[in-house]
């Protein structure tokens, strides 16, 4: 028995002077095929204990999310290599390294990968191969960080999210079974009505610069839809992308913008989405429609790069079906909006201008008005940022008004709007029409003659931004001629005007304009029309009257100038612009005069009645 023990001593003896024997508890582990087991959580000592060690290591990870491999307390000789592998296809694929091309001497190391539910392999190695310690350990810690939502490196992969909610995510680890290999977090959404969804990564790391887009599949290719609008982030700044979307599926992708960093941190990733029945409608042909007489709250907010302008646009499509002007109004604009407002209608597939809200360019939070005088028909109504760069996500308020007005569209002659011989109405200059040379609202009345008469026109009750012209036209020699005017050469804002001439048979054209075509006002001017009939030879009547003073205030005097029976006066009488007596003398005061101190001022005609025919003249009264 006693050569037994010597041999026993001196293996003993071996295996103390000799720490390759058994030191090292993971030994041997030189090759995948026999990579020692380690779980998650696990923290141990291992050695590189001889010349060209290399030691293995195998870890089931039992769900997705990143593993984490920290190589501490590294003895000074030696320069470590980090690495972990998968067995894809019976080869050894790389997954994640140190990300250090040579470390230095008792360099730690780290390795982080993004893993799916797999076993995968910890590689620990000398860089060289030459060196090594068989007396001082190094340090590994093992740690699996469950995530659900990944693997998300591509879109084909993407996790599945609420089109609301929060949570937070990181941008950690690498995988070098993708072409892109540092993480990248794709995120899916269904969405399942039109608006607008919104996503906001807060929170970011320091040493992250993110990129944000949100994307479609389109032909099997992820096409942009919106992005963050930063064209490099800096590091640890928020990055917001807002999409104005049609119902379907959506990707959204959050990566480092040079796909080299990463962080440990989390980021604050969120999504809501908002729903409007009215989106998409980002060109005419999409336009939402709505009533002509409608209030609702819209927005210019998001993007949707399918479209050329991709910046939001908001289309509208009102239909009219009698002749007026619509009013549009938008109001309660967010400062950083400077709204562009405009009526279209399409003519030969384009759309035409029929009216803008007059503003060159607006200032921010201005609001904005257009007004059209229309026939009936279908017209568009385009909202929009004046350079298509800006958005909001606060309302703006948008109303339409519609007021038929069956004196409409009367703005060049040849349109002219038929009227009565006797009439008075409301009527006013109001609304563009671009259709037209001169867009600004011009109204053409038509009246027709059918005895020798005198023709009366006025227009009272005038806005006071409004210089109004008035005169009455006739076709001569196929052309519109004025034949009798206001007498007025420019008009003061509210001034009332009158216009008069003795007519023939025929047709009279009136013209209501404003003096520059620039100026419409929503209120109202009345116009009268008056037209005063068995008036015999008045042109011989004329020049036996003289009437003064005119204007007059107190007594106005009809001075004959041949007294005889034909001539003597047998009635006179003061009418109004409707045609109404205001004053009336059957037996005439032999000094031929009448008091008007009671009448009020204005614009009046004074009749008077002869054998010989009657005679009329105009007469202010002050």
């Amino acid at each position: 028995m006693k050569p037994h023990f010597y041999i026993i001593s001196l293996l003993l003896i071996a295996a103390c002077i000799n720490p390759s024997f058994g030191q090292d508890p993971f030994e041997p582990n030189d090759t995948y095929e026999t990579a020692a087991s380690v779980t998650c959580g696990q923290q141990f000592s291992a050695y590189i204990q001889e010349q060209n060690d290399d030691d293995w290591y195998q870890l089931v990870f039992e769900e997705t999310g990143v593993l984490k491999v920290e190589v501490t307390s590294v003895p000074s000789n030696i320069d470590l290599n980090l690495e972990v592998y998968q067995i894809v296809n019976n080869d050894l694929a790389l997954i994640s390294n140190d990300r250090l091309g040579n470390s230095s001497g008792g360099q730690s190391l780290f390795c982080y990968a993004v893993a799916a539910s797999a076993t995968y392999l910890i590689f620990i190695e000398d860089e060289g191969g030459s060196d090594f310690s068989d007396a001082d350990p190094y340090e590994v810690s093992l740690t699996c960080i469950p995530n659900a939502l990944e693997m998300n490196q591509i879109w084909e992969e993407a996790a599945s999210i609420p089109a609301d909610t929060c949570f937070e995510a990181n941008i950690f680890g690498d995988n070098h079974l993708y072409d892109v290999y540092n993480d990248v977090d794709w995120y899916e959404v269904e969405i399942t009505e039109p608006g607008v969804l919104e996503v906001a990564v807060t929170s970011v790391d320091n040493n992250l610069d993110l990129d944000l887009g949100i994307y479609q599949i389109i032909n099997y290719d992820e096409t942009l839809i919106a992005n963050d609008r930063v064209g490099n982030s800096s590091g640890g700044q928020s990055v917001f992308a807002n999409a104005v979307l049609m119902p379907g599926t959506y990707l959204i992708r959050v990566h480092d913008e040079g796909d080299t960093d990463y962080a440990e941190d989390n980021y604050i990733f969120c999504t809501d989405f908002t729903a409007n029945a009215l989106e998409v409608n980002q060109t005419w042909d999409e336009a939402a429609p709505i009533p002509a007489d409608t209030c609702f709250e819209a927005n210019i907010f998001g993007d949707n790069h399918l479209y050329t302008v991709y910046n939001d646009v908001d289309w509208y499509a009102v239909e009219i079906t009698e002749p007026g002007v619509l009013e549009v109004a938008v109001t309660s604009v967010d400062n950083n909006l400077d709204l562009d407002l405009g009526i279209y209608q399409i003519i030969n597939y384009d759309e035409t201008l029929i009216a803008d809200d007059r503003v060159g360019n607006s200032s921010g939070g201005q609001s904005v008005f257009a007004n059209a005088v229309l026939m009936p028909g279908t017209y568009l109504i385009r909202v929009r940022d004046e350079g298509n760069t800006d958005y909001a996500e606060e309302n703006y308020m948008f109303c339409t008004d519609f007021t038929a007005n069956a004196l409409e569209l009367n703005q060049i002659w040849e349109e002219a709007a038929p009227i009565p011989a006797d009439t008075c109405f409301e009527a006013n200059i109001y609304g563009d029409n671009h259709l037209y040379t001169v867009y600004n609202d011009v109204d053409w009345f038509m009246v027709e003659i059918t005895e020798t008469s005198l023709l009366n026109t006025s227009v009272t009750l005038v806005p006071n931004n409004m210089d109004l012209n008035l005169g009455i036209f006739q076709i001569i020699e196929n052309e519109i001629t004025q034949v009798a005017s206001d007498g007025v050469g420019n008009a003061s804002g509210g001034q009332d005007l009158s216009c008069s001439m003795m007519a023939e048979p025929g047709l009279y054209y009136v013209l209501v304009e404003d003096e520059g075509n620039s100026d419409f006002n929503e209120e109202t001017y009345t116009f009268c029309l008056d037209v005063i009939t068995g008036i015999e030879n008045p042109s011989a009547v004329s020049a036996l009257f003289t009437i003064y003073p005119n204007p007059c205030s107190e007594q106005l005097y009809i001075n004959p100038g041949t007294i005889n029976e034909d001539a003597t006066p047998i009635s006179i009488a003061l009418l109004d612009y409707l045609g109404r007596i205001i004053l009336q003398f059957d037996n005439v005061d032999p000094n031929y005069s009448i008091n008007v101190q009671q009448v009020s001022a204005g614009l009046y005609f004074l009749r008077v009645q002869t054998r010989t025919g009657t005679f009329t003249q105009k007469v202010l009264v002050e």
